[in-house]
Order: C-alpha cells, then sequence, then structure tokens
C-alpha cells in the first residue's frame, strides 16, 4: 500500500488512479523480489504477502492443534508396562485410558513400590492382578524406558 499524493488515502502500489479523491498517480512501483532480485508487479507482491501470513498462521494453528492434542493424551493416556518375566517372556507395554490416580507411566513394579514399598513376587502378582487391561488400546513391545520412569529407575529381577 502507498499514500495517495494528493489526499494520503492509502491505496495499492499498482494503481494509476485514487479512489477517493481521483488524482492520477505515477507508474505503478515495482519491488525487486528478495529471492531473485527481478521486479515483482505489485499483484505478485500481495500474493507472496498474502501467502506468507497464510503460511504463518497455518504453522500457528497446527502448532496450536499439536499442543493441545499433547496435553489431552497426557490427561487421558498412559502407558503400563510389564518387565519380561516368567508368565510374558518378552515384556508388553500398553496404551491404556487412564484413571484420575494413575500416574501416566505405570507398572506392576512401580505400583508394589507405591503401595507397599518393595517389589516381591506375590505384590507383584497382586499388582498384574489389577492391570488396566479392560482399558487398553494399543499393545507394543517390551519399552524399558516407561518401565523405568514407573520404577524411578529402579530395576527388579525376575
Amino acid at each position: 500500500m502507498k499514500p495517495c499524493p494528493k489526499c494520503a488515502a492509502l491505496m495499492k502500489v499498482d494503481a494509476t488512479q485514487c479512489r477517493w479523491c481521483s488524482a492520477s498517480v505515477s507508474e505503478p512501483t515495482k519491488l525487486p523480489d528478495p529471492k531473485t532480485g527481478n521486479a515483482l508487479a505489485s499483484d505478485d507482491l500481495g500474493n507472496e504477502a498474502s501467502r506468507a501470513l497464510s503460511f504463518s498462521w497455518t504453522r500457528v494453528k497446527f502448532a496450536g492443534a499439536s499442543l493441545v492434542l499433547s496435553v489431552l493424551f497426557y490427561l487421558f493416556l498412559g502407558f503400563y508396562t510389564i518387565q519380561p518375566i516368567g508368565a510374558v517372556p518378552e515384556g508388553q507395554t500398553w496404551l491404556v485410558w487412564r484413571s484420575n490416580d494413575e500416574p501416566f507411566f505405570n507398572s506392576a513394579d512401580g505400583l508394589s513400590l507405591r503401595r507397599v514399598g518393595s517389589v516381591s513376587l506375590l505384590t507383584r502378582s497382586l499388582a498384574l492382578g489389577q492391570a488396566p487391561k479392560e482399558r487398553i488400546l494399543v499393545r507394543f513391545p517390551f519399552w524399558e524406558f516407561a518401565y523405568l520412569r514407573s520404577t524411578d529407575g529402579a530395576t527388579f529381577d525376575r
């Protein structure tokens, strides 16, 4: 946009006459393209500016949607990990719907540690009995990172 030389109203760069005062304006201004150095017509300049603006809004919308999805994922979903033991020799990690009192990373050993303060075969089997089997969304192979997060970095023998 540029000001009219007579009335100072804003008008398009390529306009030859002011729509408010009908003053004639000289040849439209052509600005150089920052990428190629070639002169751009004002229509091209407007399209470039609108594309840049549109692109930035697309990025903002994508970032906002990603943030909302991440928060919802953290609030409602969690990982439950079963260490490789006799009944499950490969181990498993489940993506589950969490209940209100469950941590994001959970395991039978982590549950035993929080409730009893130690892990034994008895506490582990009781905790596995309380595993969220009815809330499983996806099953994954054993994920050691999730297991260690659920036990605050402690590991236990089979």
